[in-house]
């Protein structure tokens, strides 16, 4: 009878092992790495998912590999396409030479990921340091209840970003210490369901072919943060350094149709201005402002603009009514140039800010520069150019260089015309 027990819990044995081999070869390994010399990135997220039949969820299985140089830097990945309630897994070098710290975090908007007593559970595995590649294998229990920037096993195009900064000092043992923004970020996708075991015994990953490649992960589908703030960038520099100083250059060409010039160009100018703002503010709704620093300082510029592109349109509206009315300058068309000024001035600093933001090239600067000073010379020369082609075909010269009211002249009545000459 015990002979005929023992057999029967050896098949049982096999039966299992079968089991879980056939569990196992039905997934496959799911492996994420983004390695660029330039931005001296290179860390992996490699994924097993394991169903847990005791909470009726999913237990994610990770390991996080990442490179840090003179043990400086840190490294995450987090669910979903976007910091604001995003399940992060922070790794960064410990205390000690050989210590890897990893910290489980969210965050709300953009503002920097803390720990939470929210986020599930989680168990370091095993942590080990091969040179300069920091290690680490966990286990996040029920990682798919976690709601608010979910990663689902069943989805085939699962969100996912990353993000890093090579120099920042950690070296910490502190799950909670801050970190600093990031030097390198992206989003990208992977399919979920190639690496999920609805049985067998949860395994940790390891990395694939011991190589840093990507298995079963693509780049994010969708626009990526760094095209859309191009986006952004190329529409208020269009705007401000083109479009703008085209539409001046219009009111103060002396040109039949210089009223009508302007406020066209303007118009459009001002639309792709608060489309680029509007976009702007978009893409960074819920970062902190602080003014002391270039981000902040930036939108800071963004916002006062903002202010003035709705009320130097207005402006210039109660000044086209009051001069048909009264036929001469008054306060408003003041205030309506000074605020088209400011706006020029305050675009044109804020194109460079922008641009060095976004760590752009010399090339970028002497580009907008050049342009800058190409849009100043069309201002400026806008009403000689006329008065030299009207000269020029014999015509005689008949508004007042630089006036730029003179332009509305033939939008009034015949008496207040001849009152003007």
């Amino acid at each position: 009878m015990w002979a005929l027990n023992t057999l029967n819990f050896k098949n049982l044995l096999k039966l299992s092992s079968i089991t879980a081999l056939v569990a196992s070869a039905s997934a496959s390994p799911l492996q994420y790495c983004r390695v660029n010399e330039a931005l001296r990135t290179d860390q992996c997220l490699g994924i097993s998912t394991f169903k847990n039949w005791t909470s009726n969820a999913n237990d994610f299985y990770m390991l996080i590999s990442a490179k840090f140089e003179n043990r400086k830097g840190f490294a995450a990945f987090g669910t979903g396409t976007t910091m604001d309630g995003s399940l992060m897994f922070i790794m960064y070098p410990g205390e000690r030479e050989g210590d890897v710290t990893l910290s489980v975090r969210s965050s709300n908007y953009h503002y920097p990921p803390q720990p939470s007593d929210l986020t599930p559970g989680y168990t370091v595995l095993k942590t080990w340091v091969d040179g300069s590649y920091h290690n680490a294998q966990l286990v996040c229990y029920s990682c798919d209840e976690w709601t608010r920037n979910a990663a689902k096993v069943t989805s085939k195009n699962q969100g996912w970003i990353f993000s890093n900064h090579y120099d920042y000092m950690m070296q910490s043992n502190d799950l909670a210490k801050p970190i600093s923004q990031h030097t390198d970020y992206d989003r990208f996708e992977l399919d979920m369901t190639i690496s999920h075991y609805p049985k067998g015994t949860p395994i940790a990953p390891e990395l694939v072919g011991n190589s840093r490649v990507s298995v079963g992960a693509q780049k994010s589908s969708s626009w990526s943060p760094q095209q859309l703030f191009a986006i952004h960038g190329l529409l208020l520099a269009f705007a401000f350094v083109i479009m703008m100083p085209l539409g001046v250059a219009g009111i103060r060409s002396g040109h039949e149709k210089a009223f009508k010039i302007h406020w066209m160009i303007q118009m459009s100018s001002v639309s792709m201005a608060l489309m680029g703002i509007v976009l702007g503010i978009y893409l960074t709704w819920g970062h902190p402002i602080k003014i002391t620093t270039l981000n902040g300082t930036h939108k800071f510029f963004g916002i006062c603009i903002l202010l003035c592109l709705g009320l130097t349109p207005t402006f210039g509206y109660l000044h086209h009514v009051r001069y048909l009315k009264l036929g001469r300058a008054t306060g408003i068309t003041i205030w309506h140039r000074r605020l088209g000024a400011s706006i020029l001035a305050g675009g044109w600093v804020n194109v460079l800010v922008g641009l060095k933001i976004a760590g752009q090239s010399i090339w970028y600067f002497i580009g907008a520069f050049v342009a800058m000073a190409i849009s100043s010379a069309v201002i400026y020369s806008a009403p000689k150019v006329k008065e030299v082609i009207d000269t020029k075909r014999g015509k005689t010269v008949r508004f007042v260089i630089g006036d730029d009211e003179e332009s509305e002249q033939e939008l009034l009545p015949e008496d207040r015309k001849n009152e003007q000459r």
